[in-house]
C-alpha cells in the first residue's frame, strides 16, 4: 500500500481537509490518499486523489517529492506543487470531507492540524517564512 499527501500553495492558501465523520479528535490534514503499488506510481496516486478530494487538477509533473518513508504496514510520499491560480475547488469531499484553505503561517498554529503532518508542513514552510 501507499499512501501519498500533497502540500499544494496556491494563491488562496494551503488547502486542507477535515472529516468529522471519523472519530475524534478532527484534525485537518493534507489532501491525499493511499492506492496500490503496481496500479498507479506514488505521483499517480496524488494526482487522482487531489482531483477526487478537492477538484483540482494536477499533472504529476507539476509535483515535486519532498519527502518519503517507510511507516511499515505502507509506504508514505509527500508532494509540493505550486499552482499561479485555482479557479474551482470543491467545498465537500466525495465522502462529505470540508475543505478549506489556510495561510502558510496559520497552519503552524494550528492545534488541530494532523500530527504526522506537522513536521511535514514544519519542514517544507521553513524557506517560505521570510517571505
Amino acid at each position: 500500500m501507499h499512501a501519498v499527501s500533497v502540500l499544494l500553495f496556491t494563491p488562496r492558501g494551503i488547502p486542507l481537509v477535515r472529516d468529522r465523520t471519523k472519530p475524534t479528535p478532527h484534525y485537518w490534514k493534507l489532501p491525499g490518499g493511499k492506492g496500490m503499488p503496481g496500479h498507479d506510481s506514488p505521483a499517480g496516486i496524488a494526482v487522482k486523489k487531489i482531483q477526487k478530494k478537492i477538484g483540482v487538477s494536477l499533472a504529476e509533473g507539476d509535483l515535486t517529492l519532498a519527502h518519503t518513508e517507510d511507516r511499515g504496514d505502507h509506504d508514505f510520499s509527500l508532494f509540493v506543487a505550486r499552482l499561479p491560480k485555482v479557479d474551482v475547488v470543491e467545498e465537500k469531499g466525495p465522502d462529505g470531507e470540508e475543505v478549506s484553505f489556510f495561510d502558510p503561517q496559520e497552519m503552524l498554529g494550528m492545534g488541530n492540524l494532523f500530527p504526522n503532518h506537522r513536521p511535514l508542513v514544519q519542514s517544507q514552510l521553513a524557506p517560505h517564512r521570510s517571505r
